[in-house]
């Protein structure tokens, strides 16, 4: 990843932070979700609430064991210890932050419950750095095709930004708190793979 766009996304993350917490993103934060409310129907309900299961602990954790083991079978132990410490480093950083920041959740209707602060996204934040780094694992440790680069690509990034959209879809994160999970893990990310690649080499 080039540097540049860890740069990008971190004084995106630090706007937005200071936007929040000057709330001066709370017009615009709440509109979206009142018309994102609006739009909802019965299919959009039961694609984007699976979406959000996908992106959490029930599906990732067991996503990183399944991993973490094809990593072993093919020696790859580096990437192994490395994908259970994204995994759960991701985790511990985000709850961090949502204590540094916060920010309580929409009080609009919700699809479902959900505890603790709201900004930035868990969701966002925790999907883009552990499925960011198995899409770097992957692409880096097996002789793909182009082809075969992008696939995995498209599916692990589109699963990204599902998972993200689901969370503003369901009421239970503002835009902004997604797009700063999202920055956020962007940024961190770029630091896992300059760590993992200067491990790599030593």
């Amino acid at each position: 990843m080039k540097p540049v766009v860890a740069v990008v996304n971190f004084f995106i993350f630090l706007l937005l932070a200071i936007m929040v917490h000057m709330s001066i993103s709370d017009p615009i934060d709440k509109m979206i979700l009142l018309w994102v409310e609006e739009k909802r129907t019965s299919f959009g309900n039961a694609i984007f609430k699976t979406m959000s299961t996908i992106g959490s602990i029930k599906v990732l954790l067991p996503l990183a064991v399944v991993s973490g083991l094809v990593a072993l079978l093919y020696k790859k132990f580096l990437d192994a210890l490395f994908i259970m410490l994204v995994f759960w480093g991701s985790r511990e950083l985000n709850h961090l932050l949502k204590l540094v920041f916060h920010r309580e959740r929409p009080f609009f209707h919700r699809l479902f419950g959900e505890s603790g602060y709201s900004f930035p996204s868990g969701h966002a934040m925790n999907s883009t750095i552990f499925l960011g780094f198995l899409y770097y694992a992957t692409t880096r440790s097996f002789r793909l095709s182009q082809f075969q680069k992008r696939c995995v690509q498209v599916v692990l990034y589109g699963m990204i930004g599902l998972i993200a959209c689901s969370r503003v879809y369901a009421g239970v994160h503002y835009p902004t708190d997604i797009v700063a999970g999202i920055c956020g893990g962007v940024v961190i990310l770029s630091g896992i793979i300059y760590i993992h690649q200067r491990v790599l080499h030593q």
